[in-house]
């Protein structure tokens, strides 16, 4: 049985499910604000204070599927039957703010915790320990020299030490945040499980329809002279799918030319250009592979289930799509007076 929680302090929690008209869950993979909407009966309000912050919490059978705190509340005055709340879980720290970063000599995994604990808010923590702690951060053991920043995201900090550069795991690797405010950080399974096209409700085939590129120019910081170096890098295959179509994208990626330097600092200034621009035409290949290439996507409706995670691979028997091989990258619950549903967005593994 689903029911719905709510609390003003994160505890003393009050039952309210008789109180939902509708809830909807939405947990991503790569920590994109993760999210809870709860639509109540307006008479709520009579019984209870909202104030300025509210907890939310849901749970399966006592299993707690997703907590969040209050990001926006709307009473919509055409509609009187209704009083809808909004909540984030712990991603919303990480895209709070940007902040400066730097660590000398630790391992992937090190840096992830690190970047965990400087990001992590006091009031919704975010818990980040190692695998073999019991927690879900894979552990890395390649040393890095140095990995920094100025006015990063944790999304961007964790999408660069994800890298095979820095992992040594010439695997993609995927981040998110479970129910309990756990971070994980971990490759793709090489295990997948099955989905029955008999289990769905319908499924609808699709391309990933976020705005692609095939063209990159990375400003990679300065040469011994003080010169700037540029890496330019076009993906012919996409360039070719876009109709010979050239979509640039430009990104500050200064700290390659400076690793380059300190790592190997008997290099003339044609070697540390040549070793820049090697290094950036290889970052701006894992742009590509990470956000340039136009992916299949598969949007599958089915009963409420809790059987599949973000992150997770699955093979199917859908007509058009049984081919492929699938990553989950966003799990939906919609609960409603009638039915209980979930959506599953899939993408192709590539």
């Amino acid at each position: 049985m689903v029911t719905f929680y709510i609390s003003i302090n994160g505890s003393n929690w009050i039952n309210v499910t008789g109180y939902v008209l509708k809830a909807k869950i939405s947990r991503n993979v790569e920590l994109t604000k993760n999210r809870l909407t709860m639509e109540f009966n307006p008479v709520i309000k009579s019984y209870y204070d909202f104030g300025n912050r509210l907890y939310l919490k849901v749970e399966d059978n006592s299993n707690v599927i997703f907590t969040a705190i209050t990001s926006k509340y709307l009473a919509d005055l055409k509609k009187v039957d209704t009083f809808r709340v909004e909540g984030l879980d712990a991603s919303m720290d990480f895209f709070a703010g940007q902040q400066a970063f730097y660590e000398t000599n630790k391992t992937a995994t090190e840096i992830v915790i690190s970047l965990a604990e400087k990001f992590s808010g006091k009031e919704n923590p975010i818990n980040a320990a190692k695998t073999s702690e019991g927690g879900y951060i894979y552990e890395t053991t390649q040393n890095i020299s140095s990995f920094y920043g100025t006015n990063k995201r944790f999304y961007d900090y964790l999408l660069d030490v994800s890298q095979a550069e820095y992992t040594g795991v010439n695997k993609e690797f995927i981040f998110y945040i479970d129910s309990e405010n756990n971070l994980h950080w971990e490759p793709l399974s090489d295990t997948s499980t099955f989905l029955s096209k008999e289990d769905t409700i319908s499924a609808r085939p699709f391309f990933s329809p976020a705005a692609k590129f095939n063209h990159i120019v990375i400003n990679c910081g300065t040469d011994l002279n003080g010169d700037r170096i540029l890496a330019i890098y076009t993906d012919m295959s996409g360039y070719k799918r876009l109709g010979g179509r050239l979509v640039t994208r430009y990104f500050d990626e200064t700290q390659i030319a400076e690793d380059v330097k300190k790592n190997n600092p008997g290099y003339t200034n044609e070697q540390v250009i040549e070793a820049t621009k090697e290094a950036g035409r290889n970052k701006a290949k894992a742009y590509i592979k990470k956000f340039g290439m136009m992916k299949k996507g598969l949007q599958v409706l089915l009963p409420y289930t809790t059987s599949y995670s973000v992150g997770s691979k699955i093979k199917t028997d859908i007509d058009l799509s049984s081919k492929y091989l699938w990553k989950v990258v966003t799990v939906e619950h919609e609960f409603g007076t009638r039915s209980n549903l979930t959506r599953l967005v899939l993408e192709e593994v590539v």
